[in-house]
């Protein structure tokens, strides 16, 4: 699996399983992935995702090939996808010692 989603308690966990390419954000992830996170943003139980990566990185970025690849092949939902994928604004967002959210970045 490209993507693997857990739970543990109150936490969701989303974990990019690509290491041989870096982790970067294939096409066919991002569906599964906004999906993913919609559930969680409607469940009352979950008070935070974590997005992780296997491997020795965490996320390369979105993979340039995989998209040229699933254009030239003519799918071109799987690159709207892409673009579609939204985090609602209300949701935060946690990278390292850096606390990003709602407009504001801060230090912890």
């Amino acid at each position: 699996m490209e993507t693997v989603f857990l739970r543990s308690g109150g936490l969701g966990i989303v974990r990019l399983n690509r290491p041989q390419v870096l982790n970067a954000l294939g096409p066919s992830q991002f569906p599964a992935i906004h999906a993913q996170l919609r559930a969680w943003g409607s469940d009352s139980s979950v008070g935070a995702v974590i997005i992780e990566g296997s491997g020795q990185a965490f996320c390369a970025g979105g993979d340039i090939k995989a998209v040229w690849q699933a254009r030239n092949q003519g799918n071109h939902d799987a690159n709207r996808a892409l673009f579609a994928a939204r985090i609602s604004s209300g949701s935060r967002a946690a990278l390292g010692s850096i606390d990003i959210g709602e407009g504001d970045v801060r230090r912890r």
